[in-house]
């Protein structure tokens, strides 16, 4: 039975279904197009300047969240506690921005991956309301469904199918604000966690947005190089399997190992760990790996990694390792890290050096290829050829050991690239099979099944008959990634990842740039 450490922190939603009782057939229902134009009247035109406050409540507490709008430009801020985390469009950017400060854009996708087929749908239903349901549903049974009252034609509730759960939002009265009518409060409903949350509209005002309300904010340097150096070695440790690679971090006078993970989307600390630091947890939710897993937030003082200084770092908490020895980490050094730095990664001395960005030369020579990176969910996601099929998201991760590790996302839609794995098996089995294995992760362990592919295209690099593992089922996972290219093939190259130019460079390691 094989094992595979798959350590990529990923953060999301929870989201929705359930279930609608048909009404009698000789109802008259509007086609898609039809009830789509009367929703748009009933609500009225956009709002082009406004300012608004949104109360979000949970058990755990409240969140404020203030919307802006000028003209095209939008800019959402959510607030918990010490915790900020800002979005928007400005001159037709997209950007966001994390506790941290860390502002990135949100790069779209190419477009020329295979999408999943979606059929759009109309019925009329008794329950759980009287209401039109306009469903937009994609093969595998993931999307959504508008509730749509049948004589006002407002939304009352809308369903979000996905792969980790199901969740519903329920809106309340609704009232005109400027030129729309909106919901004055809604509630969502998680079934996976049990919760309920409740967001409550609290001012509006239109007109009066300025361009300072929806301009990008400030970014704050979150990453000190020690005064008068551009580079520095992080005394890494290289496994020697090829699965690992750790930094030495001291916190206070802790030194503690963390596992060096472009697959991250934030920096991650043990709980236990930081119990013991004294950190104060800050709120509470879960977060998505292997496995759905409770987390924490807290702000750590200073870390120091490697002779790189963090201040005031905002991260996540989970249950992870005790961070004594390299191959027990405490954590994970993420997204804030690599994007305000140069990281070299040296797989032929074993070494991680990272410098200044602005003094930062690429190398150069015809082994080297620059790869682009799309960084709007935190990670690097690249565009690969997979057996013929292309994907447009795939993580470059430094923390998983697998070689090719692919999700259902992939698996959904690219079933026949695979060798003697038909795509039913990858996806509805739920029996045990003898030949799947386990990869760990964040949350546990995730059921694996090992294939192969023809081929991988990585830049105008060329693997052949590549060995892949397949997650199992559509639990774990759950965002829109095709899957993880891990150390078992980034061992065979040198890497620089460069965020702030938005590539990766990489050469083999046997023959140098």
């Amino acid at each position: 039975m094989m094992r595979r450490r798959i350590m990529t922190a990923l953060v999301l939603l929870c989201l929705v279904t359930a279930a609608s009782a048909r009404v009698s057939a000789d109802d008259a229902v509007p086609d898609a197009a039809t009830l789509r134009a009367r929703m748009a009247d009933a609500i009225g035109p956009d709002n082009d300047n406004y300012r608004e406050t949104i109360i979000e409540s949970t058990a755990n507490g409240d969140v404020l969240i203030t919307d802006a709008k000028r003209g095209a430009n939008t800019r959402e801020t959510r607030g918990e506690g010490p915790f900020r985390t800002t979005s928007g469009t400005f001159n037709g950017l997209v950007w966001n921005q994390d506790e941290n400060g860390v502002t990135y854009a949100d790069t779209p996708d190419p477009g020329a991956a295979a999408r999943a087929k979606v059929t759009t749908t109309v019925q009329r239903v008794s329950s759980p309301m009287d209401a039109y349901v306009l469903s937009v549903i994609d093969e595998d049974g993931f999307g959504y469904r508008l509730y749509v009252d049948p004589v006002t034609y407002l939304v009352q509730r809308r369903d979000y199918l996905n792969t980790d759960g199901s969740s519903a939002q329920t809106y309340g009265p609704y009232k005109r604000y400027g030129t729309q009518l909106m919901a004055t409060t809604w509630t969502s409903e998680d079934l996976v966690d049990k919760s309920t949350t409740t967001y409550t509209r609290t001012s509006f005002s239109t007109g009066v947005a300025t361009d300072a309300d929806v301009a990008v904010p400030p970014v704050r340097q979150v990453v000190s190089l020690p005064p008068g150096t551009a580079s520095v070695d992080l005394h890494a440790d290289f496994s020697k399997d090829w699965s690992l690679i750790t930094v030495p971090v001291m916190i206070g006078n802790r030194r503690l190992y963390f596992m060096l993970d472009s697959g991250a989307s934030e920096i991650l600390l043990d709980q236990n760990v930081a119990n013991s630091l004294g950190l104060a947890r800050i709120g509470s939710g879960s977060s998505i790996g292997a496995n759905r897993v409770a987390s924490g937030e807290v702000v750590i003082p200073r870390m120091d990694i490697g002779g790189v200084r963090m201040d005031d770092v905002a991260a996540s908490t989970v249950t992870f390792g005790t961070g004594l020895t390299p191959d027990n980490p405490a954590g994970l050094i993420g997204f804030d890290f690599f994007a305000e730095l140069i990281v070299n990664v040296d797989n032929v001395n074993h070494r991680v050096v990272v410098s200044d960005p602005r003094a930062f030369a690429p190398p150069v020579g015809r082994n080297v290829d620059a790869i682009p990176i799309r960084l709007g969910d935190r990670v690097p996601l690249i565009s690969m050829d997979i057996g013929g099929a292309t994907a447009e998201r795939m993580v470059v991760d430094t923390g998983s050991d697998d070689g090719l590790f692919l999700f259902g996302y992939f698996a959904r839609r690219h079933g026949s690239v695979f060798r003697d794995l038909p795509k039913e098996d990858v996806l509805r089995s739920i029996n045990p099979i003898e030949d799947y294995g386990f990869g760990e992760g964040i949350g546990g362990e995730a059921q694996l099944r090992p294939t192969s592919v023809k081929y991988i295209h990585l830049g105008h690099y060329n693997f052949r008959e590549v060995a892949v593992d397949v997650i199992r089922g559509t639990h774990g996972f759950p965002l829109n990634f095709d899957g993880l290219l891990g150390r078992r093939i980034l061992h065979a190259f040198d890497l620089v990842f460069d965020y702030e130019d938005g590539l990766i460079y990489l050469w083999p390691t046997a023959t140098g740039p």
